[in-house]
């Protein structure tokens, strides 16, 4: 099925937003970019390949095949659209609609990674070029920013992969000693209403829209992310053996993998190690617990006769007066700490108005519906395949994590994951 427009089409279409100033522009498009340079430092110096197959990577791509796919869009959904077509390229195997994911391991067909990064390079100057050359406009910006927003959700993807393959690209974390947050805090929010949705300003993603207004009633909220020690409670519980916990269809998930604790969690007779990027450590036990399935999340719930948050609470929660994302510690890639890493719930200084910490930032939140379309959705103009393909499919989470940027996120962005995900730095909170 061709969705396709036809130029003028889109142009119709582009939505109307804030544009920033070049020089914010660019400086954030250059950060896009250095981080690539970082994440890909292994294959830059000849150490990895990027094409070797275990059974624990079924979930991610290989990471040559990655890079080429950020220069697939970058060149089909922003040079061809803004009618640049001598630097289009058309290799379909970096068409992820094209391609499944067993097809992408071929290295035969694959570019090799230095003309990759070169091409990747070339893009990089000619954007710059671009927007130094002439002025920002809604089409110029809509559709760089479209490229850029991607380009960053498959950065975020270098850094889980190479968690997967054991790559330390980042130093080992010291480990903290403080008092252990034993208990569940729950706080009361009385509700009201929500404008749901994006303000039609800033950039947003055709499954934010259309805003609408949403009636929050009465519930109780987890001040923070359920952390490493709350959850480890579930699994001394023997929560992953009593079925009554589970879904049907987590439960067979769980048995058909054979699954006893969270990914990257270690047990060494009565302790519990965790591995951070190929090294063990001692499980931080005031971090949020990371890297679980909604499966698991829902289960704990059950456990403990709690749920998660529906959608709109936590937007609710987040449209609260909160402290600026940009001095919020745990987000792009702890470039303002140099964690590069979750932490502590207890040293997230971004607690809001309502009392909640942790909204934006750290870790991933999973919530507890599938992803829809809102009522009158219109198919994103561009990138076509952005979010129909999941409805009904995926699970939402919200509110990022420490390794995407701050100029991705908002309180209505809309990702989701399949409910068996656990490679990413998805955690959850907890509602009654």
């Amino acid at each position: 099925m061709n969705l396709e427009l036809s130029t003028i089409d889109i142009y119709e279409k582009i939505p109307k937003l804030l544009l920033p100033t070049k020089k914010i522009f660019l400086k954030e498009l250059d950060l896009t970019f250095k981080r690539t340079n970082i994440f890909l430092i292994f294959y830059r110096h000849g150490i990895y390949d990027g094409i070797e197959r275990k059974t624990n990577l079924d979930y991610i791509n290989p990471i040559l095949w990655e890079l080429g796919h950020i220069i697939y869009f970058w060149e089909h959904m922003a040079f061809k659209n803004l009618g640049i077509t001598d630097l289009i390229t058309d290799p379909e195997i970096y068409d992820s609609f094209k391609n499944k994911k067993e097809f992408r391991y071929n290295k035969n067909k694959l570019l090799p990674f230095n003309v990759l990064f070169d091409r990747l390079e070339v893009i990089k100057d000619f954007i710059f070029l671009i927007i130094e050359q002439y002025s920002l406009n809604q089409i110029n910006y809509y559709l760089i920013r479209l490229a850029q927003l991607h380009h960053e959700m498959h950065n975020e993807s270098f850094i889980f992969s190479l968690q997967l393959l054991d790559k330390q690209i980042f130093k080992p974390i010291a480990i903290k000693v403080e008092k252990i947050l034993y208990d569940v805090e729950m706080i009361e929010i009385y509700g009201g209403r929500l404008n749901q949705g994006n303000n039609l300003i800033n950039f947003y993603f055709d499954n934010e829209m259309p805003n609408f207004s949403a009636n929050i009633e009465k519930f109780y909220v987890s001040k923070y992310c359920i952390t490493n020690y709350q959850y480890l409670k579930f699994v001394k519980s023997n929560g992953y053996d009593n079925k009554s916990y589970w879904s049907e269809e987590g439960w067979n998930w769980k048995e058909k993998n054979k699954i006893k604790l969270p990914l990257y969690w270690k047990k060494e007779g009565e302790y519990i190690f965790e591995k951070n990027f190929g090294s063990y450590i001692s499980l931080r036990f005031n971090n949020p617990v990371i890297h679980i399935s909604w499966y698991e999340a829902n289960a704990y719930c059950s456990w403990k006769n709690v749920r998660l948050l529906k959608e709109s609470e936590w937007e609710y929660l987040a449209s609260q007066k909160s402290p600026s994302l940009k001095n919020n510690a745990i987000l792009d890639y702890g470039e303002y700490n140099s964690i590069k890493s979750t932490i502590s719930v207890l040293d997230d200084t971004s607690e809001n108005s309502l009392g909640i910490v942790g909204l934006f930032g750290n870790c991933w939140e999973w919530c507890q519906e599938p992803l829809y379309p809102y009522d009158g959705f219109k198919i994103d103009p561009v990138y076509r395949e952005m979010s129909y393909p999941w409805f009904g499919n995926k699970r939402i989470c919200r509110g990022g994590c420490w390794a995407v940027p701050d100029f991705l996120i908002n309180k209505s962005y809309r990702n989701s994951q399949t409910p068996d995900c656990r490679h990413q730095y998805i955690g959850f909170r907890v509602a009654s």
